[in-house]
């Protein structure tokens, strides 16, 4: 493993900046047993075999994710952003496209686990998946519902026996952001190699296992860490070195400072999480990197300073082909 010229901080101080407030375990992380939460020093964290969850309401939800009422021109559902059989994104869009742009600004995340997420949107708006859904539904990048009213103004002539079924008062805003919300929190992919190597019931062997130990030695699980192995922070993308290369820079790319304007916040984004990785490329919120060797390499030498060589890379490349899980069952 080669150093560049920059200066490594130690990995201790990495953690210690990097790492989720200090606190109880909250209502996801309880869910597991507590043996298995993660620690500064054994940072990850199994995922459940499955969360509890209203039945009839994951069924509304799920009608809902695949129904193009949704959408302020009828056009578009949300399953068209997040392709279920496909890794929970849109294969192989680096910026996806919306109805109005031949571009849309981000490389969309999966939806897949985000049930463990701390953050959501690229830039980390918001805290929950309740809040979360205002801001692609409304967004006329996105989805342009509308507004709330219109939104439910069309559902509710199909819709409003099933929410009453489901134990709703009736097709309201509140409903449909939980329905939603709910069957989100249900598409989770348990039972991933490493999975199953974090309970010890068949443990990581040849090059995943090494690239195990480098993942840690280099530093990655610094910020990639957790029940979801990341997406619990939000951190600086190119501490150590330029990862745009030199090309013109949009919006976008300057990252959490547009949503609140503190100059501390240029280029920090939230951290992704790594599960299924293998699965979702393109990476980075600009879609930039097209596999996940040059996703590995990138990061190593702009998030921790290091330059890492084909043996190095395979290795990583190994253990994060080990994080995809068994996906959620069926579609919309």
């Amino acid at each position: 493993m080669r150093h560049n010229r920059h200066v490594h901080l130690p990995l201790t101080l990495l953690l210690l900046a990097c790492r989720a407030p200090d606190g109880p375990p909250g209502p996801i992380t309880s869910r597991i047993p507590a043996g298995e939460h993660a620690t500064i020093a054994a940072p990850f964290e199994p995922l459940p075999a499955s969360i509890e969850l209203d039945p009839l309401r994951v069924g509304l939800g799920k009608r809902l994710f695949g129904d193009v009422r949704l959408s302020g021109d009828g056009l578009r559902a949300c399953v068209d952003c997040h392709a279920l059989d496909q890794g929970g994104v849109a294969p192989g869009e680096s910026r996806s496209n919306h109805p109005d742009r031949p571009t849309g600004p981000y490389n969309v995340p999966t939806v897949f686990n985000v049930a463990f997420n701390a953050y959501y949107n690229w830039d980390g708006e918001f805290d929950t998946l309740e809040e979360h859904l205002g801001g692609p539904m409304m967004s006329q990048a996105v989805m342009d519902a509308g507004s709330w009213s219109d939104l439910v103004a069309r559902l509710r002539p199909a819709y409003d026996d099933a929410f009453r079924g489901a134990g709703y008062p009736g097709v309201d805003e509140e409903s449909v952001r939980d329905a939603m919300a709910i069957y989100q929190r249900s598409l989770i992919t348990p039972d991933a190699p490493f999975d199953r190597h974090l309970r010890g019931e068949a443990p990581l062997e040849g090059l995943a296992l090494a690239g195990y130990r480098r993942f840690r030695e280099v530093g990655c699980s610094s910020c990639h860490q957790g029940i979801n192995i990341g997406g619990n922070l939000l951190q600086r993308f190119g501490v150590f070195d330029d990862p745009y290369d030199g090309r013109p820079l949009t919006d976008e790319d300057y990252g959490r400072v547009g949503l609140t304007g503190d100059p501390d916040d240029a280029f920090v984004f939230r951290v992704p999480s790594l599960r299924n990785v293998a699965e979702t490329a393109p990476y980075f919120h600009d879609g930039s990197a097209k596999t996940l060797e040059e996703a590995v390499e990138t990061m190593a030498r702009v998030q921790l300073g290091f330059t890492l060589d084909e043996q190095e890379v395979a290795e990583i490349v190994a253990f994060l082909r080990t994080l995809t899980g068994r996906p959620p069952g069926g579609g919309p």
